[in-house]
């Protein structure tokens, strides 16, 4: 049941979404794709659709409006049961999305107009249908929990966002604190056009952007101790990383060899743009023979097992192992 529609805004179909049958029939497509995609931690993020115009929610004039919250929400729990490691997203802040704290999607990223509105409805919340005053709710700081992102507006082309409009496109994600842009992006632009340096610049600036603001070690201890060691790291991107990948440090002799790994207990999402988080460990070196050892660390992926990110430090390394320093072990009988 439901009504076909074709007209200048579109065409398609609008299901009754209350229909019982309807409902059931989701639930179990949602249910088997998240028993084939949603067990094994690859999918980083997904976009809530189902509902709606191009499944992003909202309908226009002349096509069946969207159902009441009561039966909105039951969409919503169908894809939590179904992905219950990933994070989802919402084209508006519901109120559920407030409650579950779910992330948010702008797909209209670059349109000033737009995303000044939807930037209105996470700042203030609002009416969705004349039903719900308050079916928005305000998430001025959800970005901090759950990822922003969307794809780029069709309203305007690459060469607007990446280039004659490129500083206005910068400060929007900026106040979106945006992750990702996607499935709309420049991916038709080939590497190496003149839009190449406004790609990268935006590639620069959304999501997050660790790196080691200082450290503190010795510079040379007695092979009976373990020594403390402090990590500072910081933030300089506009998002924090969702995800609590660990972080794990590498002692090297002389040669580069790989002496042992400790994984210190942190948690890296709480690094928040600007915000400096510090990691303190002992570092266990009472077998350590005399000589010169040097100190990395890296931000391990789960899925492989390997180190995944790249620090926005400089780094002597070819790999994804940051080099932090190295110290120096004398002998305790002879520590001269």
């Amino acid at each position: 049941s439901g009504d076909f529609y074709d007209n200048e805004y579109g065409k398609g179909f609008s299901p009754d979404y209350s229909n019982p049958i309807f409902i059931d029939y989701h639930k179990k497509a949602i249910k088997a794709l998240g028993e084939r995609y949603g067990r094994d931690g690859f999918f980083a993020f997904i976009e809530l659709g189902s509902l709606g115009h191009w499944g992003e929610w909202h309908t226009n004039p002349g096509i069946t409006p969207l159902p009441l919250e009561d039966i909105r929400n039951l969409y919503v729990y169908h894809y939590v049961e179904a992905f219950p490691g990933t994070y989802l997203m919402m084209r508006r802040p519901f109120s559920i999305a407030q409650k579950l704290g779910l992330g948010l999607y702008n797909d209209l990223t670059a349109d000033l107009t737009q995303t000044n509105i939807w930037l209105d409805w996470i700042k203030n919340g609002g009416e969705y249908l004349p039903q719900e005053l308050h079916g928005l709710s305000p998430m001025p700081d959800g970005w901090q929990k759950a990822p922003i992102g969307g794809e780029q507006s069709p309203n305007l082309s690459d060469e607007q966002i990446y280039d004659t409009d490129l500083e206005q496109t910068i400060q929007l994600l900026k106040k979106s604190h945006t992750s990702f842009i996607g499935p709309g992006s420049p991916y038709k632009v080939q590497y190496g056009d003149p839009l190449q340096a406004g790609i990268d610049q935006v590639l620069t600036i959304i999501g997050y952007r660790l790196y080691i603001d200082h450290v503190q070690m010795p510079r040379w201890v007695l092979n009976d101790k373990a020594k403390n060691i402090t990590f500072t790291f910081s933030n300089n991107g506009i998002a924090p990383m969702y995800y609590n990948w660990p972080i794990m440090v590498y002692l090297f002799d002389e040669k580069g060899n790989t002496i042992l790994t400790y994984q210190p207990q942190t948690d890296l999402r709480k690094v928040l743009p600007g915000r400096f988080f510090d990691v303190t460990f002992n570092m266990p070196i009472g077998d350590l023979e005399k000589g010169t050892y040097s100190i990395g660390a890296a931000i391990i992926d789960p899925i492989t097992g390997q180190p995944g990110v790249k620090l926005a430090n400089e780094n002597p390394r070819s790999d994804l192992i940051q080099y932090i320093g190295s110290f120096e072990v004398k002998s305790l009988i002879n520590p001269k």
